[in-house]
């Protein structure tokens, strides 16, 4: 099922925070939101999630405005997995996963077999089977973010939306946890938006990119596309190392310390001078 944002503004508190964003995410594949701190990431999935209204522009879930769809219906649909999960009381992991049975039942203590198989399956699809009975601060961070993400899946969705879901994992946990996503996306069709602060994972895994930059939309697209030096410069408002991964191809951004970014700022003055004023700046790219 595709999820839409279309001319998308919203305010956080006083402040507008998304300009005329448009969005579109494609069953089967993997959306990347990427940007600065304060950019409008979070903004924008939650907007997209339904959590939040936008001031203007509206979203589309398989072509309805998503303000018409029942919110029950919604919560059958569309999955969502914040940064961090706050429990409010002590609960197992299975427990947990059963919170997402929630737009299907009456209430907790009626959940029924279709349930428990629903609980049994997700549990399984995110390798959490044999820690079902286990509280959830006994296992580790990773451990728990499965759990979270398996509670999103109980809900049998066909949107993910994910928010910042790697932020606080190592990266043998990261890397699992968007194997993963990807695996969903691909093999159960699921349309999936996830926001990253790390853009190599977004390289990665991201079949399309979208950069945010002070609540607008600075470049879309492909990864490759969208992981350009100026670019990236220019967002991010620092010197930074892009280039193809000799293993992958996919392109890899690395940050560069003040003494690299000097000897780049020098090197293009040189270059400058070489050119009799006329030259540009330089950075790696391809």
């Amino acid at each position: 099922m595709r999820l839409e944002g279309l001319a998308i503004d919203a305010a956080w508190g006083r402040a507008q925070v998304l300009h005329e964003v448009t969005a579109t995410i494609e069953p089967g594949a993997v959306l990347g939101i990427i940007g600065p701190n304060g950019s409008g990431k979070s903004t924008l999935v939650r907007v997209l999630a339904g959590l939040k209204r936008p001031l203007r522009g509206e979203v589309r879930l398989g072509g309805t405005s998503l303000a018409l769809v029942n919110r029950r219906v919604r919560a059958r649909q569309l999955g969502f997995v914040a940064q961090e999960t706050q429990l409010a009381f002590p609960m197992t992991v299975r427990e947990l996963v059963l919170l997402g049975r929630t737009p299907y039942t009456a209430g907790p203590g009626f959940e029924g077999p279709g349930d428990a198989r629903a609980v049994a399956a997700a549990l399984e699809r995110v390798d959490l089977t044999r820690y079902a009975e286990r509280f959830c601060d006994r296992i580790s961070g990773g451990e728990r973010q499965r759990a979270v993400l398996a509670r999103a899946l109980a809900q049998e969705p066909r949107v993910l939306l994910l928010d910042e879901p790697v932020s606080f994992l190592d990266l043998r946990h990261s890397v699992l946890f968007l194997d993963l996503v990807r695996d969903l996306a691909r093999d159960e069709g699921l349309a999936v938006a996830v926001v990253l602060h790390d853009l190599n994972l977004a390289a990665m895994y991201c079949d399309q990119l979208l950069l945010l930059a002070q609540g607008r939309v600075a470049a879309a697209g492909r990864p490759a596309d969208v992981l350009r030096y100026e670019t990236l410069r220019t967002v991010y408002g620092t010197d930074l190392y892009v280039a193809p991964n000799d293993v992958t191809g996919q392109v890899v951004v690395l940050p560069l310390a003040r003494e690299h970014r000097q000897q780049l700022a020098a090197s293009s003055l040189r270059a400058r001078d070489d050119d009799g004023g006329g030259g540009g700046g330089s950075g790696a790219d391809y």
